[in-house]
């Protein structure tokens, strides 16, 4: 059975271990998500566009400018590929006989976020396609520098060749990225501050009201340079090479301050419908189900809610959350400093949900509350690597000891 599931037994005694697990720590995305996101929303210049029940929307700029920035955004900022691949007749067949329309199979490598906005890129540009890979091939030669996706920083950015000088594009967290701009495009293309854009049209608005939907949502920044080496004056931190190739991004960070915001997009992801059976099984086998996610709290907490796994305190959304027991939701950098407080004492309660969690921290806190509380986990997903890291941890603590 467990061979039919996709599931790789390494070590038989295993079985016995995960058949007394009492929690199950699971991912969010990709586990009770189904992993196929689209773009249901849009922000931008203080014109909002939003899908239907987290139907995909699409868009049309104000302005050529906003147009290029967003095209060069998803095109070159962005490392996912798309592709989709015509179905044989022998396919096509046997999909129509399961209620599968469709003449081709559409293939996603990649970050599930980068290949939702690679889709949405295609409805507002280039129609059905791959004219994004077109521009992002016929562009390269522009590209200055590359920084990959951080889980710490929440962010990732590309450096690009302009007529004035250079361009640094980033997106990321929501949240996050807002609280590193200065300013913001309106509808006509110019630079404004950012406190002026407020009310329920403002950014911070709309990102919270979407979040509290459950989607997942996406700043894009971007500020101007007139040359390369303004662009390393504004990375360079201290303790930096004063001489070094920017285009090796692992000697510098991104700058973090005077962005211009020039959208923020919303994206779905549908929960599996068979989870929420699922965790309540679990519940009726009392065993404790933790989500975590890298996600923004509110979102998290939405899907968690939907799961089962989390009850919202009274007040929070309307209808819900009168479970006088609701539980625990928490940020990771709360979450550490709590635990890292009472690690000596007593040990603290278990949270239901943890945000913004990273995968060295999980491993961390994995290990520490293994030994507090003499929990049997188990870990979606991830399950082997973390597995492997916390004995990696017990063997050099006790090593040490």
């Amino acid at each position: 059975a467990m061979y039919e599931d996709h599931i790789f037994v390494k070590v038989l005694s295993a079985c016995e271990t995960m058949g007394g697990a009492s929690c199950i720590c699971s991912d969010k995305t990709g586990t009770l998500t189904q992993n196929v996101m689209v773009v249901a929303g849009l922000w931008c210049g203080g014109e909002m566009t939003e899908g239907r029940e987290g139907a995909a929307v699409t868009y049309t700029p104000g302005t050529p400018r906003l147009a290029t920035m967003l095209s060069e955004m998803i095109s070159l900022n962005s490392e996912a590929v798309v592709a989709k691949i015509p179905k044989s007749a022998e396919e096509m067949a046997s999909d129509s006989e399961r209620g599968i329309a469709g003449d081709h199979t559409v293939e996603r490598t990649g970050s599930a976020t980068d290949c939702a906005l690679l889709e949405f890129h295609e409805r507002v540009f280039t129609g059905p396609g791959e004219g994004w890979l077109e521009e992002r091939r016929g562009e390269q030669h522009r590209v200055v520098a590359q920084w990959p996706f951080s889980s710490r920083a929440k962010k990732m950015g590309v450096a690009v060749r302009t007529q004035t000088g250079v361009r640094l594009y980033v997106k990321g967290a929501g949240e996050k990225l807002l609280a590193q701009c200065s300013t913001y495009l309106d509808s006509a293309g110019e630079c404004r501050p950012l406190p002026e854009c407020n009310g329920l049209s403002s950014p911070g608005a709309w990102m919270a009201k979407m979040s509290f939907s459950g989607f997942r949502v996406i700043s894009m920044c971007f500020q101007d340079y007139e040359s390369v080496d303004q662009l390393v004056a504004a990375c360079r931190r201290d303790g930096d090479p004063e001489c070094a190739d920017i285009g090796n991004p692992s000697h510098f960070e991104m700058p973090d301050r005077n962005l211009t915001l020039f959208g923020v997009v919303a994206i779905h992801d549908q929960l599996r419908p068979e989870v929420p059976d699922a965790v309540a099984g679990c519940h009726t086998a009392n065993v404790r189900v933790v989500m975590v996610t890298g996600d923004a709290k509110p979102t998290a907490m939405f899907v968690s809610k939907a799961c089962g796994i989390f009850s919202p305190p009274a007040g929070l959304y309307p209808g819900a959350g009168h479970d006088p027991t609701s539980g625990v939701a928490i940020e990771a950098p709360v979450f550490r400093r709590l635990y890292d407080a009472a690690f000596l004492a007593q040990p603290v309660s278990y949270t239901h949900l943890r945000a913004h969690e990273t995968p060295e921290h999980l491993v961390c806190r994995l290990l520490l509350e293994k030994k507090k509380k003499k929990l049997t986990d188990a870990v979606t997903r991830y399950s082997v690597l973390f597995m492997s890291l916390v004995q990696c941890c017990e063997n050099a603590r006790s090593h040490s000891e």
